[in-house]
């Protein structure tokens, strides 16, 4: 996000500790950075009275840019002139260069496509395997601009008989890229290019020559993920067609907000087109039409809450929580009825939460979430049975080779690296892809328990240590997020080894917001709601002093992007138990969200900030506004990626300003990645830097010896 104006804010760089131990710190020597000007802004909104001194830097990118990045050559210079700085870093980075590292993976007609950082590269390239054959499709330095940029593959798709494929890059993080074209045959880039598509969004195929792509339209300059359009483009003609969004060429074209994701999909043989509008949160809409015919019908609205949707022979197949927070899966065929009143149950709601739904040619893979692990049914001439996976842990990546119903999908725990494995006939194969096992710490062990919040609702709460923290009070990061209904899983977090090794632990706060207990847990967060996420996550940190595994002074607060809403208000609230927090890209200033880029996209999260009762709730979860409103500020870094394309960096920059004019805090840093953005797409340097440079202050912060400085 960005913001105008200049004020004169000392950024204080951190400095020694004592000794390794709970007691007070002396006083802290730092380093300031000119101050930047105030420009006073005093409104009333609904009655309630909002100072914003710093509004200047929504506009004034270069003066907000030029003040970070010399802030953080400051916060670079000391953090590496930590005596335990350089192993650290050493030992991520070493972590990287171990073995190959598969992404994503998908299979046609028996051949295996994957995105892999081989163990000699920083970053993941392309390959094709066919028997014991493999070649690099698509290397992403081939597309550099400049030498020094740093260019990722964020998604690629086959055409339906696996001979064109479909590839996104974009440049250093940004996330805002092109969409290029290869016969995969040959290996030759063909002369077609989409421009200016973001990461997330793949093509949808129609047939082998025509497509469905989301494209950028630039409509709203100040937010360019609004105003996004679906376009089919016929390759062998190079047509282009605007079918839905801004300019639709069609004037029976679905009509839809600025803010809101459009796609639109459909079969070869099929006789319907499916469209679906989404954007940062768990549901979206779907609308139908035959191709024969002009006119939309809308078939579910977000009240209709549809989290996930397969189309397979004009036969919809949907997961709702619409009355029925664990979810439930659906059938409705088109040619009988274009009414969700009509559909059949196929699976009702039960214990299990079922989250997605995916078709194969006679067969429905649903995966669903039981006691905290994922599950995989078979859904076969309506009969249920359930995938025998080779342990309990986390599912992702599921594809089906489109020519022989092979399911590939990758499953991983927190002591068992991702694997990719395929299912035939009822029968479970690994395969080589996956990620290496990195050794972990002695005495690993992964604890879950229950941390009781203000309300008395039960927190899950997981906790990993090793015997370096074994029996004592040990330094901790406490891990949360809450938003979006997405759910903090149990993935294999090796990065997390170097830390615990330094005698410490990590713990994740499944706050409400997240997903975890499905629907009602996420509701339960969300918007007005978010301060019982606050209570959780303050709820974990009491519950890590109880059982005797940390105290205050020694832990510290952890989040990124949303997660800005979350730990911004409650190390605020407490910051005598909370002495120290770690803002990664985080969202902090969310009363001006209608102002920032990817801001109008989150009003389903966050709620409105025009409507009074939307105005109040965000005010709650707004950090940089109760800086105002609270005596004591904990030590906070601040960290950005100054090609953030989701999280404007006047979000960042004016709660550091603010925090440091105030005068009741002791100690701000910030930290950038200068050619990175959110973090996606990051290389092996990038990512065991963030880490480190966390680790560090953590350690530092709780008085470990090996982090201190003289």
């Amino acid at each position: 996000m960005k913001h105008l104006m200049l004020s004169t804010a000392a950024i204080i760089v951190l400095g020694a500790c004592a000794s390794y131990t709970s007691a007070p710190k002396e006083d802290t020597p730092f380093t300031s950075v000119q101050r930047l000007k105030k420009i006073e802004v005093n409104e009333t909104v609904f009655g309630r009275p909002v100072s914003d001194p710093y509004r200047w830097m929504e506009q004034d990118d270069k003066t907000l840019r030029d003040w970070m990045s010399k802030a953080a050559d400051q916060t670079d210079a000391v953090l590496t002139s930590m005596p335990g700085y350089s192993d650290l870093y050493q030992e991520l980075l070493t972590q990287s260069a171990v073995g190959d590292v598969t992404s994503s993976l998908s299979l046609h007609s028996g051949k295996t496509i994957h995105l892999t950082k081989k163990e000699q590269d920083d970053i993941a390239k392309l390959y094709i395997k066919e028997g014991k054959h493999e070649r690099v499709l698509v290397d992403p330095a081939d597309f550099k601009s400049n030498p020094d940029d740093n260019t990722a593959i964020h998604n690629y798709r086959l055409s339906p008989k696996g001979k064109t494929l479909a590839f996104h890059i974009s440049p250093n993080g940004s996330e805002i890229g092109k969409m290029y074209f290869m016969d995969v045959e040959s290996g030759k880039l063909l002369d077609h290019k989409l421009p200016d598509i973001w990461g997330e969004f793949r093509v949808n195929w129609v047939d082998e020559n025509r497509l469905f792509a989301t494209v950028m339209t630039y409509l709203e300059p100040s937010d360019p993920l609004q105003g996004m359009q679906v376009i089919s483009y016929h390759l062998p003609s190079k047509k282009l067609t605007i079918e839905m969004g801004p300019n639709a060429e069609s004037p029976s074209a679905p009509k839809i907000e600025l803010n809101e994701f459009p796609f639109m999909s459909t079969q070869p043989n099929g006789e319907w087109i499916m469209a679906e509008t989404g954007g940062a949160r768990p549901d979206g809409r779907l609308l139908i039409k035959k191709k024969t015919d002009q006119n939309w019908l809308e078939l579910a609205d977000y009240d209709d809450r549809i989290i996930s949707v397969a189309f397979k022979d004009d036969v919809l197949y949907l997961v709702t929580q619409k009355d029925a927070p664990n979810g439930k899966l659906i059938k409705l065929d088109l040619a009988m009825s274009q009414s969700l009143e009509d559909a059949q149950v196929i699976i009702a709601q039960g214990e299990t939460d079922i989250r997605a739904v995916l078709c194969a040619k006679d067969k429905l893979y649903v995966k669903y979430k039981e006691n905290g692990a994922d599950g995989l049914y078979e859904v076969k001439n309506n009969k249920l049975s359930s995938v025998p996976l080779p342990q309990k842990g986390v599912l992702s990546n599921l594809t089906i080779d489109p020519t022989n119903d092979v399911l590939s999908f990758a499953l991983e725990t927190p002591k068992q690296p991702m694997t990719y494995y395929h299912y035939s006939q009822g029968k479970v194969s690994q395969t080589q892809f996956g990620k290496p096992a990195i050794e972990a710490p002695e005495g690993f062990e992964v604890i879950s328990e229950y941390a009781t919040s203000e309300d008395g609702t039960q927190v899950p709460i997981t906790i990993f240590k090793s015997v370096h923290s074994q029996d004592k009070v040990a330094p901790a990061i406490i891990y949360g997020y809450g938003g979006y209904g997405t759910s903090l899983e149990p993935y294999y977090r090796s990065k997390m080894f170097p830390f615990l090794k330094k005698g410490a632990i990590w713990a994740n706060c499944h706050v409400r917001g997240g997903g975890e207990k499905g629907r009602k847990w996420h509701e339960g967060g969300r918007g007005k709601n978010k301060p019982n996420g606050h209570a959780d996550y303050i709820a974990c940190a009491e519950h890590l002093v109880k059982t005797g595994r940390s105290e205050p002074g020694m832990m510290g607060a952890f989040g990124s992007s949303m997660a800005g809403t979350l730990i911004g208000p409650a190390v605020l609230k407490r910051p005598d138990l909370f002495q120290h927090a770690v803002l990664n890209v985080a969202i902090l200033n969310p009363l001006r969200v209608l102002y920032a880029q990817n801001g109008a996209n989150q009003l389903g999260e966050l709620g409105d900030p025009r409507t009074q009762e939307g105005f109040e709730a965000i005010w709650k979860m707004d950090a940089y506004e109760q800086l105002e409103h609270v005596t004591r500020y904990p030590d906070i870094m601040i960290s950005v990626g100054l090609n953030d394309q989701r999280v404007e960096l006047w979000q960042s920059g004016k709660f550091a300003a603010r925090y440091v004019d105030q005068g009741k805090g002791e100690l701000l840093i910030i930290r950038a990645n200068k050619k990175g953005g959110h973090g996606v797409g990051s290389s092996n340097q990038q990512a065991a830097k963030i880490y480190a440079d966390v680790y560090a202050f953590t350690l530092n912060r709780a008085g470990h010896p090996d982090f201190q400085i003289n």
